[in-house]
This record gives structure tokens, C-alpha cells and sequence, in this order.
């Protein structure tokens, strides 16, 4: 068994709380299952990129 497993704890239907060793999440309820680490990525990046904006609006305000 590898060392790389994500551990996931679930409760079942029937109320039993089991615990799963998967190598990758491929998807949550049908849906492709995006790390929260993606979207922390983007979120940086969307900051970065807000920032950049507001410093080209404010040069060219100042040149008006």
C-alpha cells in the first residue's frame, strides 16, 4: 500500500461512519471533483492579476 493515499471518512445510508484509503478523488456526485488547492491557485492569481488593474487605473487617471 502506498504512502500517497487520501484517507476519506464517510457516513453510508444506513449511518455507518467508513473510512476509505483512494490513491485520487475522480468525482463527487457526478461531478469532476476540483482540489480546493485549484481554486486557492486561482484565487492567488485572480489577487495578483486585480492588483495589476488597479495600478494601470490609477496611472491612467493620473494622466487625465
Amino acid at each position: 500500500m502506498s504512502s500517497d493515499l487520501i484517507e476519506i471518512k464517510a457516513r453510508t445510508k444506513t449511518g455507518v461512519v467508513q473510512t476509505f484509503s483512494v490513491s485520487e478523488i475522480l468525482e463527487i456526485n457526478g461531478k469532476p471533483y476540483q482540489s480546493s488547492q485549484d481554486f486557492s491557485d486561482l484565487r492567488e492569481h485572480m489577487i495578483h492579476m486585480d492588483g495589476r488593474l488597479s495600478a494601470l487605473e490609477t496611472i491612467i487617471s493620473k494622466g487625465n
